[in-house]
């Protein structure tokens, strides 16, 4: 076999196996049997350019040019009735020029008239420069005629098959459907181009054997779009083969014209000076300029991007931008609305709606949108069945041509949505967006599916996180509630414990007054009681009071050392009955900040109280008390004694309302404490080791609380 031949025998095996896959894909679909007869004249072509190469006799060369002939004139045929069922059917078959048998009838007609006019000069068999017109010289003027008139439908049935395509262009609003036609048309045009090309050099400049390496390759291109057209659902974006054909066109301009200026003059030059010409070296000049050429091919491409597809660009940018925003939200609300913003913006739509998966209600509840009030009861296997058909973002149209109305398909076409996209991960579908018509009337195309797709599965993502933030933020909500009804329960157990014990003394002594026995001494003594229980009770209502509605802090700028001066100062003469010894340790230089001063002094108070009881046990002690700044822009307070410490299984318990190891105590000095403490927007913590003491830190903001009232003009 002629060595030149090698491409066009690699393109009829392709062509072959293209047509049989796409027609075993779907047998009973028109426009797969129509395909495969469409690369099956390719490869007839195909099959009679390689015997015209190949030629040894007469006989061989006529059964050739036949193959050739038949191959080139019927490809049109079939091209024209395979528009007229792709990508739908819209061929009517009212009258006879509308029947297309009507088609085949004329050009079979003349291609038979044409064989039968058919001959071969044997002078031409062997002659390489004329390999692809063997069957065209010395004919009759009959066969040139019949020639010429099939040369003519060709044209005719090319121009009518893209015409027929662009008018399915202009009809459909499906973009799969729109993305198909384009791959059809730019594939036949650019075979047509590439062709006519090639055949007019290899008949101008009689180029022969050498451009059988280019003929029948174009045969192939054609055979690929079509057959990824039919096929593949998903296709590749056309402006993506587009800019890939213009990079390897703008790189193979720069290869040829570097060869032709540099590399050809170099390897004549190599031959001449040693007398020996060498394809191997001239090869090896090809590769190494395509390697140094390799880094350029990223600037020609951005290049590309740039200046012919700066619209999609700028959706890059656009994306990039949305993506990083969603990790700006957490709360579902706020998240959907700016998705909805977002596809609202980005593809310039009227209405737009975010439907969420409700759980009590078993349906997909409108949760934010725009000009789309309108709730859509579509059941949601329906609405799974549809995106695991079409494996992403929808098309209403594509789906209402396929599916009953019982599968709500009606709901969409009366709401006025044209696109759904789901939102989900994997086969969890939490909700999908509804979109409505565009402003301008803009058509969907695939670029827009495919940006929609990209814009699911960031937001799926960030709904993600947005629903399992939800959902912790639920169950805090209810361990709240719960810890709220158990110290609601303690609060009141402790409550009635605490008002029980009075009660109980004053019945007691009233039972007793009442029995008239007791002398004037002893009345008086039982009336005390009655006062004393009395005035307890009054105490604990007023702690409890304090405690269920504290006082709102009035703010006032104030230096700590001094109100830290003034609690000691109060309880120096009972600290000195103790036998205790009170330590002062004050920062110098420390900032005023905003507090409630008789609020902090009641803490105080309360804590320096509590330390001197604690140490009232051990007859004697040490009380220190430290004033300083720390790092975190805080004054801290700290209260040290040297009593009893507390024991380790109560510390836990020590802020509780109503928890206390006093047998007069109200359980509410400390709860109190660690409430106003906190209001000022400090905190309270302590220390404390069984035996040896305890320290109670309080740290207050220099800046203040974040609540309460600030009286600026205050100062103390």
């Amino acid at each position: 076999m002629n060595i030149y031949t090698l491409s066009v025998t690699i393109a009829l095996a392709i062509n072959i196996t293209l047509g049989l896959v796409v027609f075993f894909h779907n047998p009973k679909r028109a426009a797969n049997r129509l395909f495969a007869l469409l690369v099956g004249s390719m490869a007839i072509w195909n099959g009679g350019t390689i015997i015209l190469a190949n030629v040894d006799s007469r006989t061989t060369a006529l059964l050739g040019a036949q193959m050739a002939l038949t191959g080139v004139f019927l490809f049109p045929v079939f091209f024209l009735h395979f528009t007229f069922v792709f990508p739908r059917k819209i061929l009517s078959r009212r009258g006879p020029f509308h029947h297309p048998m009507f088609f085949y009838g004329l050009p079979v007609t003349i291609l038979l008239f044409m064989f039968l006019t058919l001959q071969i000069n044997e002078k031409y068999i062997h002659a390489p420069n004329n390999v692809f017109y063997i069957g065209l010289h010395n004919q009759s003027t009959s066969f040139y005629i019949a020639y010429f008139a099939m040369t003519g439908i060709f044209l005719l049935y090319l121009t009518y098959g893209i015409v027929n395509l662009v008018l399915s262009l202009k009809r459909t609003s499906i973009a799969k459907e729109r993305l198909q036609i384009r791959y059809l048309i730019f594939g036949i045009i650019f075979m047509v181009l590439a062709g006519g090309i090639i055949d007019l050099l290899s008949f101008s400049f009689k180029l022969g054997y050498p451009s059988f390496f280019l003929a029948g390759l174009y045969t192939v291109i054609l055979s690929v779009f079509f057959s990824i057209a039919i096929i593949k659902y998903r296709l590749l974006d056309i402006e993506i083969i587009i800019k890939r054909s213009l990079l390897l066109s703008a790189l193979s301009a720069v290869v040829l014209t570097i060869y032709i200026l540099l590399i050809k003059h170099l390897s004549d030059w190599l031959g001449m000076t040693t007398h020996k010409q060498s394809l191997f070296v001239e090869s090896l000049f090809v590769l190494v300029l395509v390697i140094f050429l390799m880094p350029i091919k990223s600037y020609v491409e951005r290049a590309i991007d740039r200046f012919v597809f700066p619209r999609r660009i700028r959706s890059q940018k656009r994306m990039l931008d949305f993506t990083k925003s969603l990790t700006h939200y957490i709360n579902l609300n706020e998240l959907c609305t700016h998705i909805v913003n977002f596809v609202k913006e980005t593809f310039d739509l009227e209405e737009v709606a975010f439907f969420l998966w409700d759980e009590d209600e078993e349906r997909c509840k409108l949760c934010c949108g725009t000009n789309m009030e309108k709730e859509l009861t579509i059941r949601r296997d329906a609405l799974k069945r549809w995106f695991s058909r079409q494996e992403g973002t929808i098309q209403v149209e594509n789906i209402t041509r396929r599916i009953s109305a019982d599968d709500g398909a009606d709901i969409l076409r009366e709401a006025g949505i044209f696109v759904l996209v789901p939102i989900g991960i994997e086969d969890e579908l939490w909700g999908y967006l509804a979109l409505g018509k565009r402003k301008a009337g803009t058509i969907w195309e695939m670029p827009d599916l495919q940006l929609l797709d990209t814009l699911a599965n960031q937001a799926s993502v960030a709904i993600s996180r947005a629903l399992i933030y939800e959902k912790e933020k639920e169950q805090e909500r209810r361990m709240l509630q719960a810890e709220k009804l158990a110290a609601l329960g303690t609060l009141s157990a402790g409550m009635a414990h605490e008002i029980r014990n009075p009660l109980h003394i004053i019945s007691g002594s009233a039972e007793t007054l009442m029995n008239g026995s007791l002398s004037k001494e002893e009345e008086r003594e039982i009336l005390k009681f009655i006062v004393d229980e009395a005035e307890r009770l009054n105490r604990i209502v007023t702690h409890f009071l304090d405690f269920a509605r504290p006082k709102e802090p009035e703010l006032q700028k104030c230096h700590v050392v001094p109100l830290v001066d003034e609690t000691l100062e109060l309880i120096s003469e009972k600290a000195k009955t103790a036998n205790i010894t009170i330590e002062k340790q004050y920062e110098e230089g420390l900032p005023s900040l905003y507090l409630d001063p008789e609020q902090l002094k009641q803490v105080l108070i309360n804590i320096e109280l509590n330390a001197l009881e604690a140490m009232a046990k051990t007859q004697q002690g040490t009380l220190s008390v430290k004033v300083s700044l720390r790092e975190n822009n805080h004054i801290s307070i700290s209260i040290r004694d040297t009593g009893v410490g507390i024991q380790k299984a109560i510390q836990s318990k020590i802020f509780d309302p109503f928890f206390t190891t006093k047998e007069q105590g109200t359980g509410l000095g400390l709860s109190i404490s660690h409430r106003i403490i906190e209001s000022m927007g400090g905190t309270i913590s302590f220390v404390s080791s069984p035996g040896k003491g305890t320290t109670f830190f309080l740290d207050l903001p220099i800046r203040g609380g974040s609540s309460g009232k600030q009286t600026h003009s205050v100062s103390c």
